[in-house]
């Protein structure tokens, strides 16, 4: 490739590396002379700035070399480092992408001097990158505060050296009798190449030599070239003195190891991205998975759970089944076979637990940040046996929400917590009370306004009560009986007030008992009901329990509707069971009871009763329900009942 001089186009041609050298120094004199003696140029004080050092500093290098370089060839592009691809805008943080784009991407604009910056680290990382504070190398001293990832940035930019000519005084300092020159930037080899150093930076501010290599990287260094600065012009060779020690030269290494592991930077984070946004889709899916078991309230895991079994509980098998249709889990179940323990798994009892517990807190958080917001509340509690015969107390909190995007207040119902209970006393029960709200920072000293629980001692008591301790720390907290449970107790009542309504409902539970008690009597009552009305739909008798008076409406209900059924059934037992004389005597004695008038007319008019309650009860056991709402319903029920 043939080589021109860069001021006046000259061809190399067959000159030595000595005459075509000289050449070039020869054409740099004329360059500086025709600008001198021009009249139309007055010499001003040239203005500082970052772009107009580097744009002089190649153009010294260039004339130096003697070789003709193409400017319109980025800077950039030469690093292998393409800053302008979108990939590595996003793989590499956003702070050390702004200052390596301003690093490899120069602007023309310059700026003054900044003398005016507070704040050491934003100037030096300034997005422009102009300004003495992001050159000048006694502004690193003693800044502990700057990651590796800037350091390396800052070493990225090259050394500060100035020129003279470029100096505000336009000459060096002077000690001694002894000047620095610009000609220490570089080092004269044995042979008379020179190679910059760049690790050495000049400070304006001082006029001192710094060794950024030794200030950033170093251990065991020099104090005189990271803290204090060199200045000791008349022993001017301890320049080279210094980057011969250990020190030095163990800091220039880690120097250029990561200056070269700047290209890799994009492929790391690129492989770090791509990873985290696999694991989020992972769990995200994890996370709906669970959900979807809480909201049906199955169980997560099973009896054995090894990838081997053919059942491994519904949350493994669920997550198996997903993986059909996502390639992310797909490939994470595949590698979660084969690696075993190696790789983390997110599918272990544990993860699930911490799936839960997160869920649950976020849940909890939100319910915590509504009540905050509505500030006053009221709550209902209530116990109760579980199928592992264990006393469970249910929390149940009530208030007003104000959301922002509806923009009528929504009553909210949560159940705020569940705690096992193993007394049910007023004392233990106000305890658990203290307990959850202190666990939901809830002060219910100063906010609860309303308590509302059933008719039993241990709450409703007058002096041991719970709702008796609760008003002694807060008597604004009114206490409410229940009126669904009051309604119930009432209804409950009068079911067994005459001798009519007791033998009614009394042969209900015994109809239940003798047909359920054969597999042959309820298909043949169930296939009976298919032929004589195929469009309906198949009803089973209901017991009638004690403790909720919607029991004995519902069994009523299911009885008048099935009567002709029921009594096809009872007259085809006594057909078909005759060597039963048991059988067949409470088979006629059924019979006989649902045929007489006394039966029918107390049915229906418990029927009647019935279809006056039941709307009241359905509007009592609602959310949404306020107190005024209640009275005014009671008062209508009165009246229907009355009439």
């Amino acid at each position: 490739m043939p080589v021109n001089c860069v001021t006046c186009n000259k061809s190399r041609g067959n000159l030595n590396k000595t005459n075509w050298q000289r050449h070039v120094e020869s054409c740099k004199k004329k360059i500086k002379k025709t600008e001198i003696n021009t009249p139309s140029l007055p010499i001003t004080r040239p203005i500082f700035s970052i772009q107009n050092y580097f744009s002089k500093k190649r153009k010294i290098d260039e004339l130096d070399s003697g070789v003709n370089v193409d400017h319109s060839y980025d800077d950039h592009q030469s690093s292998g480092v393409d800053l302008a691809d979108t990939n590595v805008k996003k793989n590499i943080p956003g702070r050390l992408f702004r200052a390596l784009t301003n690093f490899y991407c120069d602007d023309d604009q310059s700026s003054g001097i900044d003398l005016a910056g507070t704040n050491v680290k934003e100037n030096i990382l300034d997005d422009s990158g102009t300004g003495i504070s992001s050159l000048d190398p006694k502004q690193y001293v003693g800044l502990n505060s700057l990651t590796p990832e800037e350091k390396i940035l800052i070493l990225s930019r090259g050394p500060f050296q100035p020129q003279k000519h470029e100096l505000v005084n336009l000459s060096y300092p002077q000690e001694h009798g002894h000047r620095f020159t610009a000609e220490h930037y570089y080092r004269v080899l044995p042979d008379g190449d020179r190679i910059q150093r760049k690790w050495l930076s000049f400070s304006v501010s001082n006029g001192r030599l710094y060794c950024l290599y030794c200030m950033f990287f170093g251990k065991n260094v020099q104090k005189s070239w990271t803290i204090d600065g060199f200045h000791a012009w008349q022993r001017i060779k301890d320049i080279g003195s210094h980057e011969k020690t250990e020190g030095h030269i163990n800091a220039s290494i880690v120097v250029k190891l990561k200056l070269l592991a700047i290209p890799v930077l994009p492929q790391i984070y690129e492989h770090k991205r791509k990873q985290i946004a696999e694991n989020r889709e992972i769990v995200n899916t994890l996370i709906e998975i669970t959900l979807f078991l809480g909201k049906h309230s199955l169980p997560f895991r099973g009896h054995r759970e090894n990838w081997e079994d053919r059942l491994r509980g519904n949350f493994k098998d669920l997550t198996v089944l997903i993986s059909k249709f996502s390639p992310s889990l797909a490939i994470y179940v595949d590698r979660l076979k084969s690696r075993g323990r190696s790789e983390i798994n997110f599918l272990s009892w544990q993860r699930q637990n911490q799936l839960i517990h997160s869920i649950a807190t976020c849940l909890k958080t939100t319910i915590q940040n509504e009540i905050k917001k509505s500030k006053y509340f009221s709550v209902s509690i209530d116990t109760t046996f579980d199928a592992s015969r264990r006393e469970q107390l249910a929390f149940i909190i009530r208030y007003v929400c104000y959301n922002d995007h509806v923009p009528v207040p929504v009553i909210r119902e949560r159940l705020l917590s569940l705690k096992e209970s193993s007394s049910t006393s007023g004392k233990h029960l106000f305890l658990i009370f203290q307990d959850i709200c202190s666990e939901n920072a809830l002060d219910w000293k100063l906010f609860l306004v309303g308590q509302s629980y059933d008719g039993a001692s241990n709450m409703k008591g007058e002096y041991e009560g719970l709702q008796a301790l609760i008003k002694q720390e807060n008597p604004s907290a009114i206490y409410t009986w229940c009126y669904a449970h009051r309604l119930n107790l009432v209804v409950v009542q009068v079911c067994k007030s005459s001798v009519d309504a007791v033998d009614t409902f009394g042969i209900l539970e015994d109809l239940y008992s003798f047909i359920s008690s054969s597999k042959k009597r309820v298909a043949f009552f169930e296939n009976h009901q298919k032929k004589r009305n195929p469009q309906e739909r198949v009803r089973r008798l209901k017991r009638v329990e004690t403790t909720r008076w919607s029991s004995f409406s519902n069994a009523l209900k299911t009885v008048l509707i099935t009567f002709d059924d029921i009594i096809q059934n009872l007259e085809n037992i006594k057909k078909t069971e005759k060597s039963d004389f048991k059988v067949r005597c409470r088979a006629n004695g059924l019979v006989d009871f649902l045929l007489t008038e006394r039966f029918i007319l107390t049915a229906l008019i418990f029927t009647k009763i019935f279809n006056i309650l039941d709307p009241i009860t359905k509007t009592f056991q609602s959310p949404d329900i306020d107190l005024l709402g209640a009275i005014t319903s009671l008062q209508v029920v009165k009246k229907d009942l009355k009439n």
